[in-house]
């Protein structure tokens, strides 16, 4: 969508393959893409940083990265729930607090970070995932506030479930009575990628 609005897009990710493919779905031109990864936290400024001299200042941000793995309270160890915290927050804040560096960010910019409706309302066998997306939540009000004075917009967006890769592992994952009761809690369906891009 934001090609199609005019932007060029930076495209950011561990798979370069995929990467190209999505390239290859943009329209307009100038986009570029660059294999990182978000990780790789303490070196997500210094990244930004190049980044924004090769491609130009950014006007914004969009953080999607994520990992959603069922579990049980029973089977959480501190390490799947600190790989959970570390991508789907950790990774966050960093990219913030790049992004925000001069020279990195346009004297107006906007950062959107994927939230989830999970962190707002629970469910149960995704205590990590609900964790980390309530903390993202947490963090986007905390950091709206600070950086407006830097005129730096930051936003989330909680979808519920979405059609969408992740979504197709969860239904593999789950048996097929346990996926249509979380279909059968959604009453206009589940969503499309359209529709959160929108």
């Amino acid at each position: 969508l934001l090609s199609e609005l005019g932007a060029k897009v930076v495209l950011v990710g561990r798979d370069n393959g995929r990467l190209q493919k999505t390239m290859l779905s943009l329209a307009g031109v100038g986009h570029a893409l660059e294999v990182f990864d978000l990780t790789d936290l303490d070196n997500i400024p210094v990244w930004l940083k190049l980044l924004a001299n090769n491609n130009g200042e950014l006007n914004g941000l969009v953080h999607c990265a994520g990992i959603r793995t069922t579990l049980p309270i029973r089977a959480i160890t501190w390490q799947s729930m600190e790989e959970t915290l570390r991508t789907n927050i950790g990774a966050a804040v960093s990219l913030v607090r790049g992004f925000r560096q001069k020279g990195v960010r346009a004297d107006d910019a906007s950062i959107v970070l994927m939230a989830s409706a999970a962190g707002i309302v629970g469910e149960p066998g995704i205590t990590a995932y609900s964790a980390s997306k309530g903390g993202l939540i947490a963090a986007m009000r905390s950091m709206a506030i600070e950086l407006a004075s830097e005129n730096i917009r930051v936003n989330c967006v909680a979808p519920a479930v979405v059609d969408s890769e992740m979504t197709s592992r969860i239904k593999d994952t789950l048996p097929k009575e346990q996926f249509e009761v979380i279909v059968s809690s959604h009453p206009l369906g589940i969503g499309r990628p359209r529709d959160v891009a929108n």
